[in-house]
């Protein structure tokens, strides 16, 4: 009879390498059916990477696998670790699993109570896992695995961390179970137990050495001890480990042009609605149970949002700035001014003060700067060097007699009046921002100082020496602020951010607690999971987004111009692309503190490139080539163009933007994808 007949598993020539390491080497495998195989070997020999490759996790360099089930769901798997949801309770993980295989709810009850009497199971469904010891949640994880009533159960050293007398009951079913039409490997390290099984194979660096029954292993090698036969296995094998070698390079050259070509599942779809709902409602559930993480997903937006609209782009209040006036005399205090009367000047026909220090002095009053009153300059220098003061103003001694000469002789007054009519500033550079606000403070005081005193002699300020006017602007506000500006660019780059960081953290739970591979066992794929993924996080990322538009220009009171749908369109296209970015660097990493560090230097990026810590156009003349084609970057133009200017979608600015998010959602998706088919040959 044919041989792909009588079996359920059958593997030939299994060759598989991981990262220029031989794991499989040309492994030929047998499973009969209704048998009980046991795949015995230490660890790191190649056992769960045979296990993962049979369930069609990972995938053969070159070989072949036969299996007589046509699914996944005819498959029950137990992997090494727990790969359990642990906030989950006993219940709730197996009506996952029992909606996971489209089970009814009367059915997944009576089995989930045949399970929990049988397994010795705490009578309490409703307490979460991680209350359970080590052996009762290894218990929970084999009943996930029975669950469905497989026809094939693979388990992976399912009686790690039980007790004797249970790890014997557990042997006693398995055993009725083949019986009943199972067929069943397991893995295990405890030699003896394998006394049990119909079938033995023993493995060892990536190797099969021996494949026969417990019977037939003690009568060709004469003990009843199958610890002492697979160590007289090993020994045989060391001695044959030059042509063992030899026959590896053949294999390697053979592997080159043989290529595993083979589909295990053939009646798998690639999307199934019960698996969809079940994650759906896994992931729906992992958020109520883990309050503090959804309540993070709203939490997090408002602080960071109340912290822009509280920090970012206020003007710096109260800063101090050292005057030297050699008009006024020095007392410590600027109570000269108050008493000072206002005299006529004769040749300008009006009233003005005596002295133009102290009408000066005001104008920077109300802009919120104080004036402190130096007598000598080396006491200035001295102050601005311990950053007592942010600056120096000096006032000549003929200043007013000097400005007053400048009005009414213009283009004609002498050079020396012209100098003793000029105001002296130094400004501390250390701190740009605040040296660039002082400096605009002290050019609009002088400003309108000057006209204030040209609109007293009934002259017309624009008669002002500076030959410049300055309009309201066409977009935006007159007197805008660095927050104003820089908002659009802030919406951006954090709507990435936000999805980027819940989806990556999602994934990578799982990842690292074994869920995806064992529920890529069952049948899970990959459309599945992102399409799980997205529903939930479609209504997360719009609640934040939400969030952010609400606070910044309802409670704020930032200026919006546009069309609040429009920029919510632009701002989710902004969230797709955090989205399928995470599923790439899901795939690309297998540990968390990775992934966290390639995110932050992701958004980090899209920071620096999106117009918020500075313009753009500022940008290094190669990275500015660059800018359009960086993601999210280039939205940033287009959301300043409907929240600034009203403009509809066909503007180019807006659709380049939406072009650019459209891109690279495709691109980071499509990638993703790749990697994903990689790390399964991998």
């Amino acid at each position: 009879m044919d041989e792909k007949l009588e079996t359920m598993v059958l593997v030939r020539d299994a060759v598989k390498t991981y990262r220029a390491r031989r794991v499989l080497t040309s492994l030929s495998l047998s499973v009969k059916k209704q048998s009980l195989y046991g795949l015995l070997g230490p660890s790191s020999c190649g056992k769960t990477t045979l296990l993962n490759c049979i369930l069609a996790v990972k995938q053969l360099d070159s070989g072949f696998i036969n299996l007589k089930v046509r699914c996944s769901k005819e498959i029950g798997y137990m992997p090494q670790e727990l790969a359990l949801f642990e906030n989950f309770t006993m219940k709730e993980t197996f009506h996952f699993y029992g909606n996971f295989f489209g089970m009814e709810v009367k059915k997944i009850n009576k089995r989930m109570y045949e399970l929990v009497e049988f397994l010795g199971l705490p009578e309490c469904a409703a307490r979460p896992i991680f209350t359970f010891s080590g052996g009762q949640k290894r218990r929970v994880s084999f009943a996930v695995a029975l669950f469905h009533d497989p026809t094939l159960l693979i388990l992976d050293e399912p009686t790690v961390g039980m007790d004797c007398v249970l790890s014997e009951r557990i042997w006693s079913y398995l055993l009725k179970l083949t019986t009943e039409g199972k067929t069943i490997i397991i893995t295990t390290h405890y030699i003896q137990e394998a006394k049990n099984c119909d079938m033995i194979g023993l493995m060892r660096h990536g190797q099969l050495l021996v494949e026969k029954s417990p019977g037939q292993l003690m009568a060709f090698h004469q003990s009843t001890n199958l610890e002492e036969i697979f160590l007289d296995v090993c020994k045989k094998q060391d001695g044959l480990q030059d042509a063992i070698d030899l026959r590896d390079k053949i294999l390697q050259e053979k592997k080159k042009s043989s290529k595993a070509s083979y589909r295990l599942f053939p009646d798998n779809n690639w999307f199934d609605t019960y698996r969809f709902m079940a994650l759906l409602n896994k992931n729906v559930l992992w958020l109520r149970r883990n309050k503090l993480a959804a309540s993070g997903t709203a939490i997090l937006p408002l602080i960071i949002v109340f912290l822009y609209g509280m920090v970012m782009g206020k003007d710096p209040k109260s800063l101090k700035i050292a005057l030297l006036s050699q008009e006024i005399s020095y007392d410590g205090d600027l109570g000269i001014c108050n008493g000072l009367p206002d005299s006529y000047f004769e040749t300008l026909n009006c009233t003005l003060p005596s002295l133009f220090t102290c009408p000066f002095i005001d104008e920077l009053h109300k802009r919120d700067i104080n004036i402190v009153l130096y007598k000598d300059y080396s006491y200035i220098a001295r102050d601005i060097a311990s950053n007592k003061v942010w600056g120096s103003i000096e006032v000549p001694q003929n200043f007013t007699t000097a400005l007053i000469n400048r009005i009414e002789n213009g283009l004609r007054t002498e050079d020396r009046i012209v100098e003793d009519g000029i105001l002296t500033s130094r400004i501390d550079g250390t701190n740009a921002i605040i040296k660039i606000i002082l400096t605009n403070h002290l050019k609009e005081s002088v400003e309108r100082f000057y006209n204030n005193l040209l609109l007293s002699c009934g002259m017309s300020e624009k008669a002002r020496i500076i030959p410049m006017q300055y309009n309201d602007p066409l977009f935006g506000l007159k007197e805008s602020a660095f927050d104003q500006s820089a908002l659009p660019g802030f919406l951006s780059a954090f709507a990435f951010y936000f999805t980027l960081i819940y989806t990556t953290s999602a994934i990578m739970m799982e990842k690292v607690l074994g869920l995806l591979d064992r529920n890529t066992a069952a049948g899970m794929t990959y459309f599945e999971i992102v399409g799980a993924h997205l529903v939930v996080q479609f209504v997360i990322m719009l609640m934040q987004n939400t969030i952010m538009l609400v606070v910044f220009y309802i409670i704020f009171g930032y200026n919006f111009e546009g069309s609040v749908a429009l920029a919510m369109f632009i701002i989710v296209t902004v969230n797709c692309v955090g989205i399928s970015f995470a599923f790439l660097l899901t795939e690309i990493f297998d540990k968390e503190l990775s992934t966290a560090y390639a995110s932050i230097g992701a958004t980090v990026t899209v920071f620096m490139t999106g117009g918020i810590i500075w313009p753009q156009e500022g940008m290094h003349y190669m990275l500015a080539a660059l800018s359009n084609i960086i993601p999210v970057a280039p939205v940033t133009k287009g959301l300043i163009s409907i929240i600034a200017r009203n403009y509809a979608i066909t503007h180019p600015s807006i659709l380049v933007g939406l072009f650019s998010n459209l891109i690279w959602t495709i691109v980071f998706t499509i990638l993703a994808y790749i990697v994903h088919r990689i790390n399964k040959v991998m």
